[in-house]
């Protein structure tokens, strides 16, 4: 006798439900701060969410040494900004932008190169720093300001 299937049934969908919240009694700074938040939140998200495309991988036509096995299986070091490092970045773009290397879209590449060479001479690690971390970084500060400037502007706040 052939063996029967067991076939399973998909589960009901969820019941959508409503929460409503009242804020009048919440000062609108506290407010204020948690829609930064929640913007900042969506931010990193979105940078999260972004890829770059990637090239296929083409096999070498040797194979891999032992050394370059060893390499491969070597744990990754950890990387974060050091406040040397954070330093470096703020400084070495203010001096940028009194050269002159800034424009109304951004900094020229130029700058962005010896702001990458005055981060890396602050870290202490192996870790090559790219172009991208510099920039995010960049960007993560120039975020923070308007933030700041946001909060600063509401009445009651500092």
């Amino acid at each position: 006798m052939p063996r029967r299937r067991a076939q399973l049934a998909a589960p009901p969908p969820p019941e959508e439900s409503t929460i409503t919240v009242d804020n009048s009694d919440i000062d609108p700074a506290l407010i204020a701060l948690t829609d930064a938040a929640a913007s900042q939140a969506s931010l990193l998200s979105d940078s999260l969410a972004t890829t770059t495309p990637t090239t296929p991988f083409i096999p070498p036509d040797e194979p891999p040494t032992e050394n370059e096995l060893l390499q491969a299986s070597a744990p990754l070091e950890k990387f974060s900004w050091s406040l040397a490092m954070h330093a470096a970045l703020l400084e070495t773009l203010c001096d940028q932008c009194r050269l002159g290397k800034r424009s109304d879209s951004g900094f020229k590449k130029e700058a962005w190169v010896a702001v990458i060479s005055a981060v890396q001479e602050a870290y202490l690690g192996s870790h090559i720093l790219t172009e991208v971390q510099v920039r995010s970084k960049g960007d993560w500060y120039k975020a923070m300001w308007k933030e700041w400037v946001q909060l600063d502007d509401n009445s009651g706040f500092g």
